[in-house]
C-alpha cells in the first residue's frame, strides 16, 4: 500500500489497552498497524502514559495470562509506531454540563 494511501492514526491510552489486551476492534486495528495498512502515530509522553497504565496492579493477571511483560508489549508498540513531537502543547479542560 502507497504511503499516500495509508491511513494516520492515534491512538489513546485506553485503546492501546484494549488492543493490546483483548480482543476486538482496537485489537483489529493494531493488526492493521502490523500489516502496514494503516499508520499509527505517538509521542513520547503517551508512550510514558501507556506504560504507566500497563504496570498497574489491576493488568498483571491480564498480562500474565497472556505470557507476556509490560516490557514486551511496549517494545512491540514501539516498533509499530511512528514517534511524533508536537511542536505546541495544548491544555485542556473538560467540564461535565450535564444535569443530573
Amino acid at each position: 500500500m502507497s504511503e499516500i494511501s495509508r491511513l494516520k492514526v492515534v491512538f489513546d491510552t485506553d485503546v492501546f489497552i484494549s488492543a493490546l489486551l483483548w480482543k476486538g476492534t482496537p485489537h483489529n486495528l493494531l493488526i492493521f498497524a502490523e500489516k502496514g495498512s494503516i499508520h499509527l502515530y505517538a509521542t513520547f509522553e503517551m508512550l510514558g502514559e501507556l506504560e504507566e497504565v500497563l504496570n498497574r496492579e489491576k493488568f498483571r493477571k491480564r498480562i500474565t495470562e497472556l505470557r507476556t511483560s509490560v516490557n514486551e508489549l511496549m517494545m512491540g508498540v514501539i516498533s509499530l509506531v511512528e514517534i511524533v513531537i508536537p511542536k505546541k502543547k495544548v491544555k485542556c479542560k473538560i467540564e461535565n454540563n450535564r444535569t443530573p
